[in-house]
């Protein structure tokens, strides 16, 4: 009973593998012979088709008239820069072009349609169905391993076997009784053997090849011949043609790679960084035609070259055929390149006569993009943007240890950016910054630097343990304003820096609001602005989007003219390759250009210390002017002017090289807001001098701001000295009085007595009057006293 099971079994178990066995045949005849022209098969690679045909499938394809295909039809087709790539895409629209019909295609997996056009010859056809993994099985039987166990181990299984059944044909006679039993097992073995072995040269055949063993055996009756060929051909490969940029730091590298003998081992990636030397970037040994390349030095000029290694360690470009790719192989350009950026524009908004910056010059200075897009960070510290602590908008940038304890002596963390400076004007450079600490004796510092490209970095900040304990007094919020002078139309490095010279404590500090921006802070002498943007991969300007108080201007095109007053402004720009730029904001006082008569706006105290800012002379608040001719200038009749329209009427003469205060001495119609105002000073109609501030935060008692050096120099944020508390005003020097004698001096050979006015006591105020008149203190004599002396005289 169990025998009659066991030979049923193995009767069904036969059945099955005779019915595999025609389905391999049927296979091989495919893939080796092609008996019916109409079909092909290939195997799928890469995944421009998923999730429909999934990597590493099996397509069978049917030739079909092009003019039949349709719509949503899945093609395979010749590419056209290389007839010996084959293509399977979905057909998604045809067209007539030039009196021919085109197709367009399109990957499932894509998000836009192939670049080039099919034409009707390049079609090979439509795609019936597909298979899963036989492409991997295909791919794996070419290495060493594959080969050896689906076609040379079945084929010398299979002459081996038929050897033994030589062998045992000689005892025939004597194995009679068991002859039966023996032939099914024989033919069961062979049957399997057979099957892996036709299964194997089916699966090599998908992709052509000539690479086999050979070898002939003649046992009995039976003939079996097997082939090799010796490979000592190279392989090739080469990248796949890539777009200009990229707007991503992760993309795909495909290439190509063919070996006609025994079939592509491995493929190795190579890049090159802005024309630098060449890096290994991976080894691809699944064959899939495509590298993740993950842009491993940031933003910038990629270029690439493959190497193909054979099966038979044959490798491309070996030239000194020492089996090592060696730097003097490397060749001296890649197959192809692409810059990456990932980076937005950046927008400038000029005064379109002197084409210099008004507004922000340094990228993400308020770090508003919530990254450190525009900096670059170095250092063991946690250099970051963080929304927990900011002095102004939503985020600040931290740098240093506050969550990462320091394991090095000493350790430091930095942040930097390079910024261009305008040639025309001068710029500043600003920020906040609070220096934090979890003990008042971890010994850390601050430090920000200012390197112009090529020269030593200058210290513009510099805070911490070895100058005062961080104690509480000394961890608020502190603003720094450095005038870059004489840098004008350089390139400089501003760098912010906390170093930690003991282990095992922790020192951070935040920065917000980081400017560097025209000194005179985006007031301007003019009425007419344009744009620019600037941008690694470049940037077309009329793709900037403007906005002026609040009302969109759509596309900027040419140079505007503004209307005389204060302007909010908005604007971003977007690059070639999509990066957008988050909208930016900029204050601009257009003024027409002022007439220089000399005299300039010096300095403003607009939060008075120990009074209101309304109270009378000398307390309240004031405006020094500064003469830089060498007359005096008479300013009676002047006018200062506030923001909101207000102005004060001045009188008094400000002395060559000198100074002369303005009082708003109770003036309820004139205001010098301590926050954010444009100041200007007119002669009649002209425009003499304007400055406008901006400070978010208010400006502190008793601080002023002020140029430096007087007259000439750049204005300074506010600060407490000498400078605050106004000085007494030169008074001019005394008129001489001239009295006319009565008739009885004709006699005389003076014809006039002069009485000259002794020096009069400094008055409080520095207000003079341009009417000659003598001193209250000074006594007029008569006329007839000085007759009386005359006369006697004259006796």
């Amino acid at each position: 009973m169990l025998k009659k099971k066991l030979k049923k079994a193995i009767s069904v178990f036969q059945w099955l593998l005779t019915t595999v066995l025609v389905l391999v045949v049927l296979l091989l005849i495919f893939t080796a012979f092609n008996p019916v022209k109409s079909f092909q098969i290939f195997r799928v690679m890469s995944g421009s088709m998923e999730p429909k045909i999934k990597v590493g499938s099996v397509v069978f394809v049917q030739k079909v008239k092009p003019e039949t295909l349709k719509e949503g039809n899945i093609i395979t087709f010749t590419s056209r820069e290389d007839p010996n790539i084959s293509i399977t895409h979905r057909l998604i629209a045809t067209e007539e072009k030039e009196g021919q019909t085109v197709f367009k295609t399109r990957g499932d997996a894509n998000n836009s349609d192939d670049i080039s056009e099919t034409l009707p010859g390049q079609i090979k056809g439509k795609v019936v169905f597909s298979l899963p993994f036989l492409g991997y099985l295909s791919v794996w039987i070419r290495k060493p391993l594959g080969f050896g166990l689906l076609v040379i181990l079945p084929a010398l299984l299979i002459i081996i076997s038929e050897i033994l059944n030589i062998k045992k044909a000689i005892e025939k006679e004597v194995e009679k009784k068991y002859a039966d039993a023996k032939d099914a097992k024989k033919k069961f073995r062979s049957l399997s053997l057979l099957i892996f072995f036709l299964l194997g040269i089916s699966l090599f055949q998908i992709k052509p090849t000539n690479a086999y063993f050979s070898d002939v055996v003649v046992v009995g009756s039976n003939t079996f011949s097997m082939g090799w060929w010796a490979d000592e051909t190279v392989p090739d490969s080469e990248v796949d043609l890539l777009s200009d940029y990229q707007n991503t730091s992760n993309f795909n590298v495909n290439y190509t790679a063919f070996d006609s003998d025994s079939g592509v081992k491995e493929v190795q990636l190579y890049y090159s960084y802005n024309f630098g030397d060449w890096q290994l970037f991976g080894t691809d040994t699944i064959i899939d035609n495509e590298f993740q390349f993950t842009s491993p030095a940031g933003d910038g000029l990629y270029e690439f070259f493959t190497i193909a290694i054979d099966n038979a360690g044959n490798i491309e470009d070996d030239w000194n055929e020492n089996g090592i790719l060696e730097e003097d192989e490397f060749p001296f350009g890649g197959d192809t390149f692409t810059t990456v950026d990932t980076t937005p524009p950046v927008t400038m908004l000029s005064p379109s006569d002197l084409m210099a910056v008004a507004n922000e010059q340094l990228y993400n200075g308020g770090f508003e993009n919530g990254n450190l897009d525009g900096w670059t960070g170095s250092g063991n510290g946690e250099h970051e943007v963080v929304d927990t602590d900011n002095q102004t908008g939503n985020y600040s940038a931290i740098i240093g240890f506050k969550d990462i304890v320091p394991s090095a002596e000493p350790a430091y963390d930095s942040i930097k950016q390079t910024v261009s400076l305008p040639s025309v004007i001068t710029s500043t450079f600003s920020f906040w910054y609070r220096l934090l600490t979890e003990s008042d004796v971890s010994g850390g510092f601050f430090d920000a630097f200012v390197t112009p490209i090529g020269s030593d970095p200058i210290t513009v900040a510099h805070d911490g343990w070895d100058d005062v304990l961080l104690s509480d007094e000394n961890l608020d919020w502190k603003n720094v304003t450095y005038q870059l002078n004489d840098l004008e139309g350089k390139d400089i490095e501003i760098e912010f820096k906390v170093t930690q010279p003991y282990e095992g404590y922790k020192t951070w500090g935040y920065l917000d609001d980081v400017k560097v921006c025209a000194a005179t802070n985006s007031a301007t002498t003019t009425t007419n602005f344009s744009f620019s943007s600037h941008d690694g991969s470049g940037v077309d300007n009329s793709t900037i989007n403007y906005s002026i108080d609040g009302v969109s201007q759509g596309k900027y095109t040419l140079p505007f003219t503004l209307s005389e007053g204060v302007h909010s402004i908005s604007y971003s720009s977007t690059d070639e390759v999509g990066n957008s730029e988050t909208s930016k904001q900029a204050t601009i006082s257009a003024t027409v250009a002022p007439v220089d008569f000399g005299v300039v706006l010096n300095e403003f105290l607009p939060n008075p210390a120990g009074s209101t800012d309304i109270a009378l002379k000398p307390g309240g608040e004031w405006v020094k002017l500064y003469n830089n001719s060498t007359a005096d200038i008479d300013v009676t009749g002047w006018k200062l002017k506030d923001a909101s329209g207000g102005n004060l009427t001045i009188s008094g003469v400000v002395p060559a090289g000198g100074t002369l205060i303005i009082y708003r001495d109770g003036d309820p119609d004139f205001t010098i807001n301590d926050q954010t105002e444009t100041i200007s000073l007119y002669n009649d109609s002209d425009l003499v001098d304007s400055y406008r501030y901006d400070f978010a935060t208010g400006i502190a008692e008793g601080k002023s701001l002020k140029r430096e050096p007087d007259g000439t120099g750049g204005w300074k944020d506010p600060e407490v000295g000498p400078e605050a508390t106004p000085e007494p005003t030169p008074e001019p020097t005394p008129e001489l009085i001239l009295i006319p004698l009565p008739e009885i001096a004709t006699e005389l050979a003076s014809p006039s007595a002069l009485i000259i006015a002794p020096e009069p006591s400094p008055e409080p105020t520095p207000e003079l009057t341009s009417e000659p008149s003598l001193p209250p203190d000074l006594p007029i004599q008569e006329p007839i006293v000085i007759e009386e002396i005359l006369n006697e005289t004259a006796e």
